[in-house]
């Protein structure tokens, strides 16, 4: 709510004052990197604030369009992907949405690497160069001191009991198979250990380069047994196989390079971590491999034990070397790094949720694009997630409500009135859930911490990436803008979202604009 203010900031609002910390995993790391580092992003959503009618023009100018002229994605060629993208998703046994096949297609019709892919998504929408470190000037005085949260998940696969017994992640493989290098977890015993283990880098914004992370990279109770990382590969079938072997992983994980000299980290290279949305090819064999060996792209991103910010760029050094000429040097010198793959953090959980609580939160605003309900696999008796490989033990994050009782708490939140005419706006509902933390090692969690969570819930018949009709997600943007302002929802607006996101801020600045008898009951 604009609050008479003919030019809202960001500043002059207070809108995020009393926020400590923001937690961020695929999309929205996206949206909050330009947010956090590119005035011109910043000041695009005001100008969108300042006039909701005309949003959708604006966004489409000032994000959507320079997108598309920087990828120069032409019909014919997007045609010819579409079909690739398919087959790909069948092989994946249709793990991914509708949506996710055009963000697909999209990626392979670019030659991308998905790190490339996050590099000129940042950069055509935020002018953030591939090489900016999360030490980078801030995009205005809103951010200064605040932590940034960019939740990913480490590829760790190991002994899984039953049906993932040996499993390895493909480093990268050559056409028809060879040349091509694996890894895998070494355990204490040969213990049973996760796939995919909850990470996340973090910054507190506006500090200097030597900064230490503020925020563990992953919990030490998630990497407890994990003694090293051992490699194979081959040159080709009558050449011998090829082995090496780290050692120290689990103290390199959770206090090691990304801890020191967090600033140095390259923001592109963050969020691409975070959002590898089909990073789980690493784990989907030899026939994933050779799909995007001959398309020359990756769609993991890897990272390395290097400190002072050369964590990524000296994994893509030594994973190119091998890739150009395979040697057993070559697979000891990955071996020496640690390297290994950082994928999407949906892969861990697809909320945020769990690394704001990790870091202490124990207040938190949730804003998902989807039914507030998707998030009661959290929760004890919560459906299980289905994604190929996530371990159950990264649940419950909370030990109640159980996911019955969430269902009634959230079938209470209050809907907004949509606007006349919403296409692809379908609800618009805020809330709040009372909960209580669950024992949980995998996220470095006592049991009995009460937290709030407010919860902002936008449904829309669209998905992550609908890339033939980008114009659809301006117009999205409209209607949730329109829906927030329009009148008949003042009071909805005025006392309940307002006084989640300002809490006493906005209570001592109540009384002007649209709020006039609305902010709060006498």
């Amino acid at each position: 709510m604009q609050q008479n203010r003919s030019s809202p900031t960001l500043e002059s609002t207070g809108l995020l004052d009393r926020f400590f910390a923001f937690s961020t995993i695929s999309g929205s790391s996206w949206f909050f990197s330009n947010l956090a580092y590119s005035s011109g992003f910043k000041s695009l959503l005001e100008q969108m604030a300042a006039s909701p009618i005309g949003s959708k023009q604006l966004y489409r100018a000032g994000y959507t369009e320079k997108w598309l002229n920087a990828t120069n994605v032409n019909g014919t060629r997007f045609n010819w992907f579409e079909d690739a993208a398919r087959a790909i998703s069948d092989y994946f046994d249709d793990h991914f949405s509708e949506d996710s096949i055009y963000i697909l297609t999209y990626f392979l019709a670019t030659n991308f690497t998905w790190d490339r892919f996050v590099d000129v998504l940042l950069n055509s929408t935020g002018a953030i160069h591939h090489t900016a470190p999360l030490s980078s000037p801030i995009s205005g005085p809103w951010a200064a001191g605040k932590m940034w949260i960019p939740g990913h998940t480490a590829v760790t696969p190991g002994n899984v009991q039953p049906d993932t017994s040996g499993l390895s992640a493909r480093l990268f493989q050559g056409w028809a198979y060879y040349p091509f290098t694996d890894y895998r977890v070494r355990t204490a015993g040969n213990q049973s250990f996760p796939c995919y283990v909850p990470a996340a880098f973090s910054v507190r914004l506006g500090a200097s380069p030597n900064a230490s992370a503020p925020f563990r990279y992953v919990a030490s109770s998630a990497v407890a047994g994990l003694e090293g990382l051992e490699y194979s590969g081959a040159d080709s079938p009558w050449t011998p196989t090829v082995t090496a072997a780290t050692s120290e992983i689990g103290p390199v994980l959770s206090s090691g390079a990304f801890a020191q000299s967090a600033g140095l980290l390259p923001i592109s290279r963050v969020v691409s971590a975070s959002s590898a949305f089909i990073g789980c090819a690493a784990l989907m064999g030899p026939a994933v491999a050779e799909a995007q060996a001959l398309l020359a792209g990756s769609v993991v991103p890897f990272v390395s034990s290097a400190p002072h910010g050369r964590a990524f760029r000296t994994a893509e050094t030594l994973v190119s070397t091998l890739i150009s000429n395979f040697s057993a040097e070559a697979v000891a010198a990955v071996a020496e790094a640690a390297v290994h793959g950082v994928i999407d953090g949906a892969y861990s959980d697809n909320t945020g949720i769990a690394n704001a609580v990790a870091a202490g939160a124990d207040e938190v605003l949730v804003v998902i694009n989807s039914d507030a309900l998707e998030t009661a696999f959290l929760f004890e008796g919560g459906p299980a997630v289905d994604i190929p490989y996530v371990p159950p033990t990264l649940f419950p994050v909370f030990a109640s409500p159980n996911a019955s009782s969430l269902s009634a708490v959230i079938g209470g939140f209050a809907p907004f009135k949509l606007v006349n005419g919403s296409r692809f706006l379908q609800q618009l509902t805020v809330g709040t859930v009372h909960a209580v933390t669950a024992e949980n090692s995998a996220w470095g969690l006592s049991a009995g911490r009460q937290v709030t969570l407010h919860v902002v819930s936008a449904s829309s018949n669209l998905d992550i990436g609908e890339f033939e009709d980008l114009e659809h997600y301006d117009t999205l943007a409209q209607e949730i803008l329109l829906t927030l302002v329009a009148a008949e929802n003042a009071p909805l607006v005025c006392r309940t979202l307002l006084p989640m996101m300002m809490g006493d801020t906005y209570r001592a600045q109540a009384g002007g604009g649209p709020c006039v008898g609305h902010a709060f009951d006498a």
